[in-house]
């Protein structure tokens, strides 16, 4: 490069681009590499810098094609000259930059944060206490790590210690394994742990609690105090609550919880003044009690992490191994060096920093950054510059820590020298990727979110994408195309999602066959999604070439899922979910194992599977196993059995087979097949772009329950509270608490509205959005939209009126913009012609089925684990069902004797809500016509009735938790539950020599099939029965067992105990 070139050069300033989808963030990039460079730069002293090698790849590539286009074309050389600020460019003058490019390949600085990180620490190595040496660990290695600590941390813990903690921890009513229980919290929570200083985890003050007598005599207090008669049965349920230690659900229902919120009114009834002052005492130790339950459980957090830190870091110390965190965490810990230093110790004078993707960045690497943009940014002769690219309203990462608002706020960030505004701004917000009707939806869409209905509760997040937004405008108008937004048909909840996915599948087969070369790519939020989605395209129902693109793990298949429960089941013969899994399929019956409920019949074949897997090696089992159910399997089922085999054949079978499966449960393993139609989650499909989007999952919630909330100070402060996540009538009780779930909530709904934002931003031509159609009380009373992506694309797309089921919306452009002669006109889309291929015969095929079987283990029981359950093919679960059952089960709890009890309407249906706060007020309310319907039916009143027992001979406990330590496999696990109804006998002298474990069941089922369904549920009420024995101090054979199927009112006895002689209470 001439010297009169570079000085007629401009000198670049510091410059931060805020850049729209479609609009070049990497031309943007690129463009300033070649602009330094041009402005006799040396390459080595320019850091273009991004999250992934391959974005850092197509960086490369996009700098060294542009100066091929532009030395072979006149055209690409005056663009190239106008992007340089330069009148005209000689193509001599590419060929010297490209020459310059391809001569110094070795001095390119075009890498990962990670890897630049990376190079730093291993240049101060000493400085910074990292062992000579060290190697930084890939994923795969890194979860043998995690877990050879997880196991250390359980040999270094006593039994009752460590059920202690982990029931602090859990909090739950579901058995867990301390392994999973263990590793889950670490994975979400340890960089947390090592960011956040240990005063954060442990600001709550403890709280002053009534002492028993105080308490007694409040509970007295509020038992004679004068009620008014509409309020008696409501104050009496509270008592109950009270009495039982349940102050939760005292705050959060009844009288209590008006009171919480400074009502004094209840069920239209005016709380007299006295009987507000027999609450004042209790609320303010049921606060007492919850808030120090929550720092406990806070406190119980940071110590678990800090147990598994320790030996974390000695594992990694013997191995000699680092994680990418520990590099970043090594230069926010360790002394600052300038780039002097850094220059001398790297040999390359770094003067030009150029951030991709900026928005994601998170605060420990921003921390470890900022030193170096600092010193850029202050230096006054200009010499140096600090380029950065990014958008908010594409932040998507927060599960990876990712801090849009840096972005935002990046200009007081870094100040210049004086102190002043140093960075100097570009919006940019013309797509070069999509058609007008696109970009006509992400107008409607986004460009008035302050006004949306479906966002009132939550206004701060939405003025603040807003501010984020300006209205698009397209480059591509020559383009045609059709968007829709339109609901499916109509189904009963259990089956929605499924409905909504197979339209989905559906339309994408119409689309595709109308044009088969247009890329058709469906978006969804979740794995499962994926899978389900696949086998809906696949050979067996529509029968369209598709992939699953994406990163994601190799369980979303089915066949790949069948293989790992067959080595789950080596690891723990008694996991009869894995048998069950195993029995059903085309493996299980290829090995000649059908029946999984044979006890010896599963151990025989975990220890075949053992001796198999140290005789031949997992690659070779695997592939034995992939050839037995080669013959049920579609394309991509195939290829992803063989990709297993392939990530078997680079494991090291240090570990036993159940950590083999999580390690194959978190490794991604792209599925590069190359199909017109993609299936990926939206996540995945960022910085991509097809034809058609289609999304079939804008129904979820736009908050989401965390594990913990935190603050800080500033944006890129230090972490000053950590608080584990508590429901909303907590937070009333402790408004110290609101300030961290609020940051919490506008963080959870920008990032909704940001994946919505980039679903349909993937879109060339055309978008179709899937939702489901309210239900049929709610179109009836005519619900207001939800607090979803659904309600928020209704309230922007149409009047506001209640939808019918499948019916379009909204609609721009149509459909034959998409067809194959991309033609201008009007008309559907032609039906889906025959399959152009042959269906091979399949007389066994691995798909989605019904939920498995949910039996119980040797030890633990795994009928605990139900609650729990794994993301397998085989049980898909409906979060609608689940929903339906948790709040039944909270409405028979309020029920201690069926005589006593008469709660009203308003306040059954806050117990419901309460249990189920995402469903609208049409849902509870069928929920509620359920429970008074169940009463009504005989069996169901006799179960909760006294019958004939004598005042104070029978004694009756509502959801008794348990918790204890169980062995499985050599494992140590944890067991915990809830009985959902334990009702003892007393003999004259008030021991108990009887009980009755009754389980409540909600299966949508007849009276017929009750039976058929009990046993199924045995091996569960069998831990159920040797808990309650443990518990009462009793034989088991003087326990009954029960299963009360409320919805048909059909109660049946699993065993019946030895006859006593007392009276019979409920029905017995």
């Amino acid at each position: 490069m001439s010297p009169s070139a570079a000085t007629s050069t401009t000198p670049l300033r510091h410059q931060r681009i805020l850049a729209s989808a479609g609009s070049g963030k990497t031309y943007q990039l690129a463009s300033r590499y070649l602009a330094l460079v041009a402005a006799g730069a040396p390459v080595g002293s320019i850091l273009a810098s991004t999250f992934t090698r391959l974005a850092a790849g197509e960086i490369r590539d996009r700098v060294l094609l542009r100066l091929v286009e532009a030395a072979g074309d006149e055209d690409a050389r005056r663009a190239l000259a106008r992007t340089l600020g330069r009148a005209n460019l000689a193509r001599a003058e590419v060929l010297d930059l490209l020459r310059q490019l391809t001569d110094e390949t070795h001095r390119l600085r075009i890498r990962t944060m990670d890897g630049f990180f990376a190079s730093i620490v291993h240049a101060f190595a000493l400085e910074l206490g990292i062992p000579p040496g060290a190697g930084i660990v890939d994923e795969p290695e890194a979860i043998a790590l995690r877990q050879e600590a997880v196991h250390a941390l359980l040999a270094a813990h006593p039994g009752p210690e460590l059920v202690e903690l982990l029931r602090l921890l859990t909090q739950g009513t579901s058995e867990r394994g301390v392994t999973g229980v263990i590793d889950r919290t670490v994975v979400g929570l340890y960089e947390l742990y090592r960011e956040a200083p240990a005063d954060a985890w442990d600001w709550l003050p403890l709280q002053p609690e009534l002492s028993t007598d105080a308490c007694t005599a409040a509970l007295t207090r509020l038992a004679t105090v004068e009620t008014p008669t509409k309020l008696a049965d409501a104050v009496r349920l509270d008592l109950d609550r009270a009495r039982s230690g349940q102050w939760e659900t005292f705050v959060s229902q009844g009288p209590a919880a008006k009171l919480v919120n400074g009502v004094t009114t209840y069920s239209r009834t005016a709380i007299p003044d006295e009987l507000v002052a027999a609450y004042r005492p209790l609320l303010a130790h049921a606060r007492a009690v919850l808030l120090n339950r929550l720092r406990d459980q806070t406190r119980a957090t940071r110590d678990l992490l800090e147990r598994f830190d320790r030996q974390y870091e000695r594992v990694k110390a013997e191995r000699r191994r680092l994680t990418f965190a520990d590099l970043t965490m090594a230069l926010v810990n360790g002394p600052v060096h300038t780039l002097e230093e850094i220059a001398y110790r790297l040999d390359a004078n770094l003067q030009h920093l150029l951030l991709d993707e900026f928005q994601d960045t998170s605060v420990p690497q921003w921390r470890a950054l900022a030193p170096i943009a600092r010193e850029l940014v202050a230096d006054e002769t200009r010499a140096r510059t600090f380029f950065c690219v990014g958008d908010v309203k594409q932040s998507i990462y927060g599960w990876r820590d990712a801090c849009p608002e840096l972005l935002e706020e990046l200009p007081s960030l870094l100040l210049g020298a004086a102190g002043a505004e140093a960075i100097e701004d570009r919006r940019l917000h013309r797509s070069y990727r999509s058609a007008p009707v696109v970009m006509d939806l992400v107008n409607r869409v986004f460009g008035d979110l302050p006004s949306n209905a479906a966002l009132a509760e939550h206004p701060v997040a939405a003025e603040r994408f807003g501010l984020a937004f300006e209205t698009h405008e397209t480059e591509r108008t020559e383009l045609t195309g059709c968007v829709e937004l339109r609901t499916v048909e109509d189904a009963p909840k259990p089956k929605r999602v499924a409905t909504r996915l197979r339209a989905a599948a559906t339309l994408v087969a119409t689309l595709h066959r109308a044009d088969p070369s247009a890329s058709v790519a469906v978006l969804t939020r979740t794995n499962a999604a994926v899978t389900h989605l696949l086998y809906e395209l696949g050979p067996t129902r529509q029968d369209v070439p598709a992939a699953g693109r994406g990163g994601g793990p190799l369980t979303d298949t089915p066949a790949v899922n069948a293989l790992l429960d067959l080595l789950r089941l080596a690891d723990h013969p008694g996991d009869t979910i894995a048998a069950f899994n195993v029995a059903r399929g085309p493996l299980g019956a290829s090995l000649g194992f059908t029946d999984a409920g044979d006890h010896l019949t599963r151990h025989s074949l975990a220890r075949q599977v053992r001796a198999q897997l140290l005789a031949d090696g997992y690659a070779a089992t695997l592939a034995g196993w992939t050839k037995r159910v080669a013959a049920a399997c579609d394309p991509r089922q195939h290829r992803r059995l063989l990709q297993l085999v392939e990530l078997a054949a680079a494991y090291e079978p240090t570990l036993r087979p159940d950590e083999f499966v999580t390690l194959v449960e978190r490794q991604p393993v792209p599925d590069v097949a190359p199909a017109p139609v993609q299936v990926m989650t939206i996540h995945q499909a960022k910085g991509l772009e097809f034809d058609v989007v289609v999304l079939p999952e804008l129904d979820e919630d736009l908050t989401r329950r965390a594990v913990v909330v935190t603050d800080r100070v500033g944006i890129d402060g230090p972490v000053t509270r950590v608080c584990r996540w508590v429901n909303r009538g907590l937070r009333t009780l402790a408004p110290e608490l609101e300030p961290l779930f609020v940051r919490h909530s506008v963080r959870d709904v920008r990032e909704a509205l940001a994946l919505l934002y980039v679903a349909i931003t993937r879109a060339r031509r055309g978008v179709f959005m899937l939702i489901d159609p309210p239900s049929p009380s709610a179109r009836k009373k005519k619900a207001p939209v939800s607090a979803t992506a659904a309600g928020v694309l209704r309230a922007a797309l149409t009047d506001g009126s209640v939808p019918d089921p499948d019916a379009v919306l909204f609609a721009l452009g149509d459909r034959t913009a998409l067809t194959g002669d991309r033609g201008s006109g009007s008309g559907p889309v032609p039906a889906p012609a025959a399959s152009p291929r042959p269906v091979v015969p399949q007389p066994i095929t691995l798909q989605p089925g019904v939920p498995a079987v949910r039996g119980a283990t040797a030890a633990p029981a795994s009928a605990l684990g139900a609650e729990g359950s794994r993301r397998r093919w085989q049980r898909q679960g409906d979060e609608t069902q689940r929903d339906r059952g948790r709040a039944l089960h909270r409405l028979f709890e309020q029920i201690t004797w069926i005589e006593d009890f008469d709660a009203d309407d308003a306040a059954l249906h806050e117990i419901a809500r309460q249990a189920a706060p995402r469903r609208d007020r049409a849902w509870v309310s069928a929920i509620v016509d359920d429970f008074r319907t169940a009463l009504d039916r005989e069996a169901v009143r006799t179960t909760l009735g006294r019958g004939g027992a004598e005042p104070g001979r029978v004694q009756v406990w509502r959801e008794r938790r348990f918790a204890r330590l169980v062995e499985a496999g050599g494992e140590r696990r944890v067991q915990e539950g809830s009985i959902d109804r334990l009702v003892a006998g007393l003999d004259a002298d008030g021991r108990v020599v009887r009980a009755r474990v009754i389980d409540f069941k909600t299966d949508q089922i007849d009276a017929a099939a009750a039976t058929t369904h009990a046993d199924r549920y045995r091996p569960q009420l069998e831990t159920y029965r040797a808990v309650a024995a443990q518990l009462l101090g009793i034989d088991d054979a003087a326990i009954d067992i029960e299963l009360l199927f409320v919805t048909p009112g059909t109660l049946v006895a699993l065993s019946a105990g030895p006859a006593v002689d007392l009276p019979l209470w409920g029905g017995a």
